[in-house]
């Protein structure tokens, strides 16, 4: 059950911008760790902000966010190869990756 009063105060805390300033903090944070790992290439992408897809060769994370409701409180999947939602999750991690124009 949701606390509406809890609800609305975190809502209200939320100013513009907030969310592209906490995406260049952490994509900050990435670079400067990548900068030490030749196994990391961080990338920046122009997409709507739905969803997040963590993927490795042995499972996928995949979390819906909700329109009004943050990360941590969001539904996520979990799945792993050979499946649908795996290979969904592939497509658009690969997709994605190819239309970002680095190879």
């Amino acid at each position: 059950m949701l606390n509406r009063p809890l609800a609305a105060m975190r809502l209200r805390t939320v100013r513009p911008g907030m969310l592209l300033e906490q995406v260049r903090n952490n994509a900050e944070y990435v670079r400067e760790v990548a900068l030490h790992l030749d196994v990391v290439e961080p990338r920046i992408y122009d997409l709507p902000n739905l969803y997040r897809i963590i993927l490795t060769d042995e499972v996928a994370y995949i979390t819906l966010y909700g329109a009004m409701q943050h990360g941590r409180n969001s539904l996520c999947a979990v799945a792993q190869p050979p499946g649908l939602l795996y290979g969904l999750a592939l497509r658009i991690f690969t997709s994605t990756w190819e239309a970002s124009g680095h190879s």
